[in-house]
């Protein structure tokens, strides 16, 4: 077997972990030609070894992309932690040299142990660097300054610390008759659901009917159906179903209801989890009835109709409590 198939420079070793190190605005080239710069000038080649730098370095740089969401937005609070990290980090070595009656033997210690001393050094100081640049990094993607502790707090718990998001979220609006004073309503909805954990988890498939005397007229989970009068469901005026869904399982849910509501009302369609996306499908199927769509959505939504039909569609991620809100009136000359 050829020498070189045995042999390969810290850069080679450094291929898979490239598309890390970019996410620093660096690379293994980059890291080991710096190193060398630094200790060409210092004169300190006989106690480093420039390859062991550049591997340690390589899997500090890698620790920290891998565990990025834990690290501090606040550029602040972050140098504070590093600055401990780094006084701490440097009590072994002073202990270590107190065991040296002179520094040269000291030196000679370094030069016998480059590797080691090498490997102690480069994990403090690259460890430093990539925590610095990540913190430097969360609080750049938020136009150079931190959300309150408050708003990062609701953040993590509503979005990052979500267990499940939608995706294919549906629902559709159909008048179906109009009553002295009132109109009644079926209100499909559906959606898939996945759950993004390593843990298999159950999902709660949940309506509440504003109407008290509103009815279920179809529910099911992934085709099959659900007995939404089981007194071990209802809850309220609406249903809570446990549902199991494995690790990075999907779930489909589908409700339909008939509810009454006044001829002047409005109903708001949302997601409580996050969202891959929204349609909303608005049927104008009775005569002097009309919807008015307010979309609660930081971009403009798509809408087009097709017979008397209106689709509004939300594509670009639906946030919790992000979705539309409906307005409706019936012209008194038609009731």
């Amino acid at each position: 077997m050829p020498e070189s198939s045995l042999q390969q420079s810290p850069q080679g070793l450094a291929e898979p972990f490239d598309r890390i190190l970019r996410n620093f605005g660096t690379s293994a080239p980059q890291i080991s030609t710096v190193v060398a710069i630094v200790l060409g000038s210092l004169q300190f080649e006989e106690f480093f070894n420039a390859g062991a730098w550049t591997v340690v370095a390589i899997l500090m740089f890698s620790l920290v992309y891998l565990y990025r969401r834990q690290v501090p937005r606040r550029l602040s609070r972050a140098t504070l932690y590093i600055v401990m990290f780094v006084v701490i980090a440097t009590v072994p070595p002073l202990m270590l040299a107190r065991n040296f009656r002179t520094l040269n033997e000291f030196a000679g210690w370094l030069h016998l142990h480059q590797i080691i001393g090498t490997a102690y050094a480069s994990c403090v100081i690259s460890l430093s660097l990539a925590l610095l640049l990540t913190s430097y990094q969360h609080q750049e993607r938020v136009s150079g300054w931190a959300f309150p502790p408050a708003l990062e707090k609701s953040v993590d718990v509503q979005i990052t610390g979500s267990k499940f998001f939608k995706s294919n979220v549906y629902f559709e609006m159909t008048p179906v008759e109009l009553l002295p004073g009132f109109v009644v309503i079926d209100l499909l909805m559906d959606y898939k659901v996945t759950n993004r954990t390593d843990e298999q988890r159950d999902w709660g498939m949940h309506f509440r009917l504003s109407d008290p005397e509103g009815k279920f007229l179809e529910a099911s989970f992934n085709g099959r159906d659900i007995d939404t009068g089981s007194p071990d469901y209802r809850i309220g005026r609406g249903v809570r179903v446990p549902c199991t869904l494995g690790s990075k399982k999907v779930g489909r849910v589908r409700f339909k209801v008939r509810q009454k509501y006044r001829l002047k009302d409005s109903e708001m369609l949302t997601s409580y989890t996050p969202a891959t996306d929204m349609k909303l499908v608005l049927v104008e199927s009775l005569p002097g009835f009309s919807f008015d769509v307010e979309t609660l959505y930081y971009r403009k939504a798509q809408i087009e109709r097709v017979g008397n039909r209106r689709i509004i569609a939300l594509t670009e991620g639906i946030l919790p409590f992000q979705g539309v809100r409906l307005n409706w009136e019936v012209s008194h000359a038609k009731v």
